[in-house]
């Protein structure tokens, strides 16, 4: 039998590197230029009203669809590429294009008919006003 000496530096050593190995993974997923397009958002509240703020530059507004049910507010929408993008050398890309799906719960109850989607200047805005009552519960909204 070989005896072999303890050296606690080892065991931690060879779990770090693990782990970093799992880091490095997940940014290699996180950068990576194929990546899914996901459009940041801001949603604040008045005493009428719920507004929500998408950051979508580069869009126009038939490129979403906006649709509001059972209290859940949905954006879907999809960034497209620059036209003639594949044919020339990119030395740098830190633009990302994709499809995108994103669902929030808003509380309360909001009136479906008064539902309002605006798209200026790469940010698409909708307000969702208050109802005093539950109405109607679902719509689809176009954006004016």
């Amino acid at each position: 039998m070989t005896l072999v000496k303890f050296r606690p530096g080892l065991r931690n050593e060879m779990f770090n590197r693990q782990i970093q190995k799992h880091f490095d993974l997940f940014n290699d997923l996180a950068w990576n230029r194929t990546a899914s397009y996901v459009p940041r958002v801001e949603i604040f509240e008045d005493e009428d009203k719920f507004s929500v703020n998408v950051e979508a530059p580069g869009m126009n507004k038939n490129d979403f669809k906006i649709k509001f049910e059972d209290h859940v507010l949905t954006i879907e929408g999809e960034k497209k590429a620059a036209e003639g993008r594949e044919k020339k050398n990119i030395h740098l890309n830190e633009r990302y294009y994709g499809g995108f799906k994103r669902a929030f719960t808003i509380p309360g109850e909001i009136d479906v008919n008064k539902i309002s989607a605006e798209y200026k200047d790469g940010i698409l805005s909708i307000e969702l006003n208050k109802a005093e009552e539950e109405v109607k519960k679902e719509r689809e909204i176009k954006i004016g």
